[in-house]
């Protein structure tokens, strides 16, 4: 869980600015295959995290097909055949920069490149399990060798050439009574996050590509599809809402170390890999007692407590 509780620390960051930070948990339906397409000795290769070795999702991926899902959406949505006709001819011309190829709202949200690139105001960051997966073997099989490599039409003598490759297994256990699920987390910049029919979308086209579209490869075949799990469906993200492996209420931390920013006016408190928070300096001031307040907030100095923690928001502390 180290790797969320770091997640959740870059999310905070960006909150700290003003992103509005959505973190949605799903769970796998049918198998996920993740990085079929890169290089590896069988020509069937597999996306792992390279310093934890356990299957991701990254998050230029999670983003493609978030604003593929965004793109069907608005085709779906064009009052005419006409109007939807042209669209697709603008979106597949590649004679047209691509700033000029995407209607606006997609460009806000998602960005684009090219000579006239811009910034996406929505950070997708990469998605991980909340528990260590299992991998399955799963298999595709070219019945028509010959005829794809050209040389004969596609006759019923051409050996079949069954081929395996790994997937992530939607299950934790094989009575497949525990489905496997996801973290999928999203930071809004605030010009979006005030436009709520604009944020509707998002969160809809999101939805659609966990959904209905699929990540990673085989999607076709119906890989790589998520359903929502044990959290409710998207809804911002507070310093009191619930994310992984949030302490349960009232927890007490023995000794944790203090510290503030007075940037975003947060207080902070460290046990471990740990952290809790309580932003606004007001409420610092409120919680802290005085000779705390004076060291950690006016001196600028750390100092150990005993800290009260609920999801992840320090409630109380108390010296030590």
């Amino acid at each position: 869980m180290a790797k969320h509780h770091a997640l959740e620390d870059a999310a905070q960051a960006f909150r700290n600015l003003g992103y509005e930070y959505y973190c949605l948990e799903y769970s796998l339906e049918t198998p996920l295959t993740l990085g079929l397409g890169d290089e590896h000795p069988t020509e069937k290769g597999f996306r792992f995290d390279w310093t934890l070795g356990i299957p991701f999702i990254p998050a230029s991926s999670l983003k493609g097909v978030v604003r593929l899902a965004w793109l069907v959406s608005h085709l779906n949505n064009l009052p005419s055949l006409k109007e939807a006709e042209d669209f697709c001819q603008k979106l597949t011309n590649d004679k047209l920069e691509e700033a000029k190829r995407l209607p606006e709202g997609a460009l806000a949200l998602f960005g684009c490149g090219g000579d006239e690139s811009r910034r996406g105001r929505v950070i997708f960051l990469d998605a991980y399990p909340t528990e260590l997966p299992r991998l399955k073997a799963e298999i595709m099989t070219c019945h028509y060798r010959d005829y794809y490599e050209g040389k004969r039409g596609p006759t019923e003598d051409q050996q079949p050439n069954p081929q395996k490759f790994w997937a992530v297994d939607p299950f934790l256990d094989e009575a497949r009574k525990q489905p496997l699920t996801f973290f999928f987390r999203l930071l809004v910049a605030p010009e979006i996050a005030r436009d709520a029919a604009q944020k509707e979308k998002l969160l809809q086209a999101l939805e659609a590509a966990l959904r209905k579209h699929g990540l990673g490869a085989k999607t076709a075949i119906g890989h790589g599809r998520f359903l929502p799990g044990k959290t409710s469906p998207p809804t911002p993200a507070t310093k009191e809402s619930k994310g992984p492996e949030r302490p349960p209420a009232g927890e007490v931390w023995e000794r944790a170390r203090l510290s503030y920013n007075p940037g975003s006016a947060t207080l902070t408190a460290t046990r471990g890999k740990d952290k809790a928070y309580l932003q606004g300096k007001e409420a610092v001031n409120q919680l802290l007692p005085a000779d705390l307040f004076k060291k950690i907030v006016e001196k600028r100095k750390t100092a150990d407590a005993r800290v009260t923690v609920q999801d992840f928001r320090i409630t109380k502390v108390e010296p030590v």
